[in-house]
């Protein structure tokens, strides 16, 4: 219910803060201390004054098979108190492939106010390459000879949702990065570039070529799309993206514009492939 309200207001990511992490839950988290009075002037009722709130899980990850979700508050690792990020980093230290226990407040919305439940867990941490591969949604053209890497939480369906996103292709065990883009509404905008201002930078990318986007309809709902690899200013586009607190996505058509700002769960889908293909690249 707050977590959004600390990533709108205090723009606190801390995920690669654990990314390096050789165990990780696959949370993102942040310090209750630091941000304690802030909530409480917004009213919000914490049941403790210190621990890690979470705000972020990735799909499939350790800490979403544990049924953890965002607002909960971890308190302890193995009975050891974790009261920052570096006492979780610690905390985790040798526990990859190994069940562990986890104390803290469960949160839950009852009567339209949130709630929270203390309580204990049993969860086994993994390293953070099979967590961020666990979060993938992996496809193959054997035709083509391809691998697709695609996040769980991207739209399953060209005409699912309006979006910008990246996945990875792999041929024979060399990794690209592509970017796809759609749009889905009840009438047609016929997209002529799409820019995004992330951070302090706008990128722009021209699509005014007469294939590169791609259309189709159907029960009254259209749908446009785009799909390429990712090149110089596509890849500072997505890491400003992923990084850069809000971003505004603008799709230009031949005679309007439509804005969308770029959600929490669409930042993370950027941010955890990114990583991901980072790390394979890396590994090579």
């Amino acid at each position: 219910m707050f977590t959004r309200f600390l990533f709108v207001v205090l723009c606190l990511v801390v995920a690669p803060a654990l990314a390096a992490e050789p165990a990780s839950l696959g949370v993102e988290v942040i310090e209750l201390a630091t941000v304690y009075d802030v909530l409480r002037e917004k009213g919000f009722d914490l049941p403790t004054k210190s621990g890690l709130i979470v705000l972020h899980v990735t799909p499939n990850s350790p800490a979403a098979k544990a049924k953890i979700s965002p607002d909960d508050i971890i308190l302890k690792v193995q009975r050891t108190t974790v009261r920052t990020i570096d006492d979780l980093r610690t905390a985790l230290e040798g526990t990859a492939g190994k069940e562990i226990d986890l104390s803290g407040y469960g949160s839950t919305i009852i009567r339209g106010k949130q709630r929270w439940r203390r309580g204990d867990l049993r969860v086994t941490p993994a390293t953070r390459e099979e967590i961020l591969k666990g979060a993938m949604v992996q496809t193959a053209d054997p035709i083509k000879g391809l691998t697709f890497w695609k996040h769980a939480s991207a739209p399953e369906f060209l005409n699912s949702r309006t979006a910008v996103y990246c996945y990875i292709a792999e041929e024979q065990g060399a990794p690209t990065l592509r970017l796809k883009l759609q749009y889905v509404a009840d009438d047609w905008l016929f997209i002529k570039s799409l820019v995004v201002r992330a951070g302090a930078e706008n990128f722009t990318i021209d699509l005014s070529g007469f294939s590169d986007v791609e259309r189709d309809n159907s029960g009254g709902k259209i749908w446009e799309w785009h799909d390429r690899p990712v090149g110089a200013n596509e890849m500072a586009m997505l890491r400003a993206m992923a990084t850069g607190g809000n971003a505004i996505i603008a799709f230009n058509g031949n005679q309007y514009r439509k804005d969308f700002e770029l959600d929490d769960t669409s930042r993370h889908v950027i941010s955890e492939t990114l990583e991901l293909y980072d790390m394979i690249n890396t590994a090579e």
